[in-house]
């Protein structure tokens, strides 16, 4: 009887416990309590993930010409191709130039222009105005401030032209106003060689070109030919792309000493045969009261 008893004890006061806990209920989220004060709802606070900066991008090898302008005389200019090729120009001191050139590479890190073996290069461009430094391997570093130069001709013909090449034949032809007064064809392009043959027939030529042949012949979009030779000497001229599309390419040279004031006027025929470029420049002279003209043909290849 006493179990019982218990148990009907707390069922009885089961009724009384849980009005007593309903009515002191903490009232939920959203709710009003008995004293009709508003719960004010806490909005959860996203996390803010922090920004991370943006990593540079390399510049892209691109056909630009820095001409110097703050550097003391040092560097007069460089020049960078979209295909890796750089030409550094710089004054010698008694009015000659000093050319360097070679294949570029750019630091995908930090942007950085490897020159070949004369240094390494920052940049940064503006527009048509620049200011680079150059860390040279001699350990000399220069700086300075340049105006920015990029190709305006795009034509297919700049295209076609504008790479480097090797000789595979030169012909010289010598013509006076009654036809031809003697050619000859010559494998490579030895210039002892053709200076002998043209001696021969009257032209003067100054220089002594014995064992020296050229190398390759370059054109830049920007209008720059540099031509190497065995001997390791490099000559450069300016050139003038805006009649290539008729075949002409007009070209100057900058240094009194360049190989071009030997047997060129200033002028040169450019024509395309398959994957075989024709360059053709020319002269004259005269001898015994007669006037003759001499034309050197460099039948050309894609160096590879």
């Amino acid at each position: 009887m006493k179990k019982l008893w218990l148990v009907l004890a707390i069922a009885v006061m089961l009724p009384s416990f849980a009005s007593c806990e309903k009515e002191n209920k903490v009232p939920s989220e959203n709710k009003t309590q008995n004293n009709d004060n508003p719960v004010t709802p806490v909005t959860p606070v996203t996390p803010v993930t922090p920004t991370e900066p943006e990593t540079p991008k390399p510049p892209k090898p691109e056909d630009i010409k820095l001409t110097v302008t703050g550097t003391g005389g040092v560097i007069k200019s460089i020049e960078l191709t979209e295909k890796g090729k750089f030409l550094v120009t710089e004054n010698d001191g008694s009015g000659g130039h000093i050319y360097t050139m070679g294949d570029y590479t750019i630091n995908q890190d930090n942007g950085e222009y490897k020159l070949g073996d004369y240094g390494t290069m920052t940049l940064t461009q503006n527009g048509s105005n620049a200011s680079f430094s150059v860390k040279k391997n001699d350990g000399k570093e220069v700086s300075g401030s340049a105006s920015v130069t990029k190709p305006t001709n795009t034509s297919s013909n700049v295209s076609k032209l504008c790479r480097t090449w090797t000789i595979s034949k030169t012909r010289v032809n010598i013509t006076n106003g009654t036809g031809t007064k003697a050619n000859a064809d010559f494998t490579g392009c030895n210039l002892g060689e053709i200076a002998d043959f043209t001696r021969k027939q009257g032209v003067e030529i100054k220089k002594d070109f014995t064992g020296i042949s050229v190398s390759t012949i370059s054109v830049t979009p920007l209008g720059t030919a540099y031509i190497t030779y065995s001997n390791g000497i490099i000559d450069v001229a300016k050139c003038d792309l805006s009649g290539l599309d008729k075949g002409n390419l007009k070209y100057s040279w900058p240094d009194a000493t360049a190989m071009g004031y030997e047997i060129t006027n200033g002028v040169a025929k450019v024509e395309f045969s398959g994957d075989n470029c024709l360059l053709t420049v020319g002269s004259n002279f005269t001898k015994d009261s007669k006037k003759y003209d001499v034309s050197v043909i460099f039948v050309m290849a894609e160096k590879k």
